[in-house]
């Protein structure tokens, strides 16, 4: 009796086939759905680049969306800002803060002459900052700068200049990272690799199958009519030789009846190829819809 027959070795290499398949399926919407699950998706940056080509690659395992991903891409390519933005910040918010305080030791001034005429003072502010001035140039002399409007347009001049200039910084900004937004391309990419530890599992699983396969019909092999001295004719035979026996059967008079393991056998090699078709089926309905 043959065991490695042809017909038994096509079955088991198709059940372990259907076997792996079904284990990479499983396991690969398994790792899609825990993902969707716990926020983390997987991403294709295609990034397009004038006069060089595109550069691409792969963010695994991000708990970021698209929009936050791109931001955060944007970000990174503009950089952070120069040390000249600093210094020009400084100088508009010192600005400001010394155009209050002239705009407050004026209304004092004010309030102290209305209550007493026969007064008059120069605010101890104007000394103050004549004498703390920065790199950006000198203000005239307090001799010809005695006035609280004098001072009040200085530092409003000075505030002024900050303010375009960061103006037109923040333009220049906002219009590069705009192109940078549309030159990013982000998409999720069809995931039809399962992991390497699913991989792994399933060749395991396979081989076992065929194992397992193997030994079953080594213990419980199917019954086939092979008697001898006995003839199977078809339906339109002829008649029988002298040599031959007196009485002849028809091959459609033969019922094999196989035993329960058998059958079983049959069946769960027959649901395992099934179940991967029916997994690979929706496996591509789902990719496309």
């Amino acid at each position: 009796m043959k065991i490695l027959t042809r017909s038994f070795l096509a079955d088991i290499v198709l059940v372990s086939l259907g076997c792996f398949t079904l284990v990479c399926v499983i396991g690969l919407w398994r790792e899609t759905k825990s993902g969707r699950t716990e926020g983390r998706y997987n991403y294709t940056v295609e990034v397009e680049r004038a006069e060089k080509p595109a550069m691409k690659f792969r963010v695994a395992n991000s708990c970021q969306t698209e929009d936050q991903l791109r931001a955060d891409l944007v970000q990174r390519l503009v950089g952070a800002p120069t040390p000249q933005v600093a210094l020009v910040r400084w100088y508009q918010e010192t600005s400001e803060f010394y155009a209050a305080s002239v705009e407050n030791a004026t209304q004092q001034a004010v309030a102290a002459s209305a209550n007493s005429p026969g007064m008059s003072s120069t605010p101890g502010t104007f000394r103050t900052v004549a004498a703390r001035q920065g790199t950006s140039g000198s203000p005239p002399e307090a001799a010809g700068f005695d006035t609280a409007s004098a001072w009040r347009d200085y530092w409003a001049t000075r505030e002024g200049k900050a303010e375009a200039w960061l103006a037109s910084y923040r333009a220049r900004v906002d219009a590069r990272m705009a192109a940078l937004g549309h030159a990013i391309r982000i998409t999720q990419p069809s995931e039809w690799m399962p992991p390497v530890a699913v991989l792994q599992l399933a060749i395991l699983l396979s081989l076992v199958v065929a194992a397992v396969g193997y030994v079953w019909r080594l213990v419980n092999p199917p019954v086939s009519f092979a008697t001898d001295g006995v003839t199977l004719g078809t339906e339109h035979a002829g008649p029988s030789e002298a040599r031959t026996a007196a009485m002849c059967f028809r091959q459609s008079w033969v019922r094999i009846q196989q035993p329960m393991g058998v059958t079983l056998r049959g069946l769960m090699g027959w649901s395992i190829v099934l179940a991967a078709m029916v997994a690979v089926a929706m496996l591509l309905m789902f990719s496309l819809f």
